[in-house]
């Protein structure tokens, strides 16, 4: 592997000195590495233009953070080319190499020293009856909440159609196994192994003394029903994808989850165990 395309949040390395001596290092070994110069108005919620990577690359570095990683996942899902997170965060889970780590990580990979998991991906499509009025995918997870401060959603979650349970709280997190150590997680949410296949329904703040996380087979539909509001009025919510893309819904409106055709691959630099990561980053 020697043909890189590098992403980098401009937030945490505005002088770009990073990612220029990360480029120069893999220059020096015999690599090539293209910096994304995406400008920021390409598109809302849009980071990377896809058509700025080479067709040999080989490999997308992220530098960031989880956010950073989500981001490009989303921008890429139509490309086949696995990512490595480098992070300049703070814990950094899916951004598998710390910062002190990102020379040691790039001799690996030139050196195919790695490994490259396949993590399943989300799809929603938010609809006004049968019509789809947007849509959108996500590796950790769909939330759909209000969309003004201290807000109560009221909704009602079918599964394959059939009316699962009404719920009003604060919002309802749908995630992957990916996505269970994320927003899922600070909801009460379990923590599932990344490489695992199924769907997590966790409520936020349920207004219930039965709030319960579910979980659910990959091949099952989750539809989201925006219901009426506290005295029959219109609700407005808002859909989020990964955080980076909102799409505002009102009552009668719907979000459907199910899993994506795509998936995400992320390359790891050592085979370190599910348990060992939890130990490292959690604890």
């Amino acid at each position: 592997m020697k043909n890189f395309f590098v992403i980098t949040n401009k937030a945490k390395d505005g002088a770009y000195s990073i990612t220029k001596e990360l480029c120069t290092y893999i220059e020096k070994k015999g690599g090539v590495a293209v910096i994304d110069d995406t400008p920021d108005s390409f598109l809302p919620g849009r980071y990377t233009d896809v058509k700025r990577i080479p067709d040999d690359t080989e490999c997308v570095i992220v530098l960031g953070g989880d956010g950073t990683l989500l981001h490009a996942a989303s921008d890429l899902i139509d490309k086949t080319v696995p990512l490595l997170g480098i992070n300049l965060g703070t814990m950094g889970y899916l951004s598998a190499v710390d910062l002190e780590d990102r020379f040691d990580a790039i001799d690996r990979m030139m050196d195919g020293k790695f490994f490259v998991e396949n993590r399943m991906m989300l799809n929603g499509q938010c609809k006004d009856g049968d019509n789809i009025i947007a849509s959108g995918r996500a590796l950790n997870e769909i939330v759909i909440t209000g969309n003004r401060a201290m807000q109560i959603v009221y909704v009602s979650i079918l599964i394959n159609g059939k009316l699962l349970h009404r719920f009003n709280g604060d919002g309802v997190i749908i995630a992957t196994p990916t996505g269970s150590t994320g927003y899922s997680l600070s909801a009460g949410g379990p923590i599932v192994n990344p490489q695992a296949e199924m769907i997590l329904v966790t409520p936020v703040c349920s207004h219930s003394m039965q709030q319960r996380s579910m979980v659910f087979s990959p091949d099952d539909e989750i539809t989201v029903l925006i219901d009426e509001g506290r005295f029959g009025q219109i609700q407005e919510v808002e859909a989020l994808f990964d955080s980076s893309v909102n799409i505002k819904l009102k009552t009668g409106q719907s979000v459907t989850v199910k899993r994506s055709e795509h998936e995400t691959s992320l390359i790891k630099i050592r085979e370190e165990s599910f348990i060992d990561t939890l130990h490292n980053k959690l604890v």
